[in-house]
């Protein structure tokens, strides 16, 4: 998938699913605030979605993203994400706002595959490898 067909909506996408469960080179497009609606009652659960979009290969273009909760530690997914894009390990006390945001636009190795929960996600993400 080219890029042109990544932002053109009358192209027909890839479906998250059909991505194959792999590391891709990836853009970091940012993060927002979503609110999930929970099917075991809890009603509206406030989460953030973590995008990304492959920047190489037959699937460049395809945006991938992680919703976690919004809570920031070495063992959350929000804190293994935030750890790998700023390159170094989260410390109690620390506010990673502004950090999350020098990350915007730059590139990342991530890895796509299955959450705890057996949702798609991007699981984790490290600075690319030296070319």
């Amino acid at each position: 998938m080219n890029n042109q067909a990544a932002i053109n909506p009358w192209v027909v996408k890839l479906k998250r699913v059909d991505i194959p469960l792999a590391a891709y080179m990836v853009t970091f497009l940012g993060w927002e605030y979503c609110v999930y609606d929970a099917k075991d009652g809890k009603g509206a659960v406030p989460k953030w979605r973590w995008r990304f979009s492959i920047s190489h290969g037959p699937h460049a273009g395809v945006e991938l993203t992680s919703m976690t909760d919004r809570s920031i530690h070495s063992s959350t997914t929000a804190g293994r994400l935030i750890e790998g894009l700023i390159g170094s390990p989260l410390k109690a006390g620390d506010n990673v706002k502004a950090l999350v945001h020098a990350c915007d636009g730059k590139p990342y190795l991530a890895a796509w595959g299955k959450g705890p929960k057996g949702g798609l996600g991007v699981q984790s993400v490290s600075t690319p490898p030296a070319m």
